[in-house]
């Protein structure tokens, strides 16, 4: 697999791309999620940069990057804290701290885009406010079941993150949340987290 070493036809716009500055997020706790989304981004020749807590901490995000993945680590707050003090050798405790949450939103202030995946994307609404509901938090597994089921997706292909794609496509559900955008989103400024 590669890369499209083509431009993508878009009736009607004229849209210049850039090669976008992109990091894959690498927390010290275990994740089986970040290591896959490294293998694709690396089967379709992604260029990426990993970083981890540290990174974070440090800030000025915007004048290293454009595009910030965060994989699934079960949800903000584990992002937050990392391991505890004594669990780990000190280098790897402690988390991206509350300082680099609030570096995260100087990011996606200052124009930079935090992709959440799965169950970190509940991080984009408890801790930066995003207009939206999990509309399965809370909800016992005997109630819903939908893991591993393949599920037909609308796109606009006319959406730069959907260039490529025809009208509908699948998806795999996997046991993540689903969710409910409030109404005035519409009329509200591009979410930035």
């Amino acid at each position: 697999m590669s890369a499209s070493s083509g431009s993508p036809s878009v009736r009607g716009r004229n849209v210049d791309i850039r090669k976008p500055r992109l990091a894959i997020y690498q927390s010290w706790l275990a994740n089986a999620e970040e290591g896959w989304t490294r293998f694709v981004l690396d089967q379709f020749e992604f260029a990426y940069d990993i970083i981890h807590d540290a990174d974070i901490r440090a800030g000025s995000l915007n004048a290293k990057f454009d595009i910030l993945l965060m994989p699934d680590y079960g949800g903000g707050q584990a992002v937050v804290e990392g391991y505890t003090k004594g669990t780990m050798p000190p280098p790897y405790v402690g988390g991206i701290t509350p300082n680099g949450l609030r570096n995260l939103k100087i990011f996606a202030e200052s124009g930079g885009t935090i992709v959440f995946m799965n169950g970190i994307c509940d991080m984009a609404v408890e801790m930066f406010g995003a207009p939206a509901r999990n509309v399965l938090k809370g909800v016992k597994s005997q109630d819903f079941i939908c893991s591993g089921s393949i599920l037909r997706l609308d796109v606009d292909p006319a959406h730069p993150l959907a260039y490529g794609l025809s009208k509908e496509t699948a998806c795999v559900f996997a046991d993540g949340p689903a969710y409910e955008i409030s109404p005035s989103y519409g009329s509200r400024k591009r979410l930035k987290a």
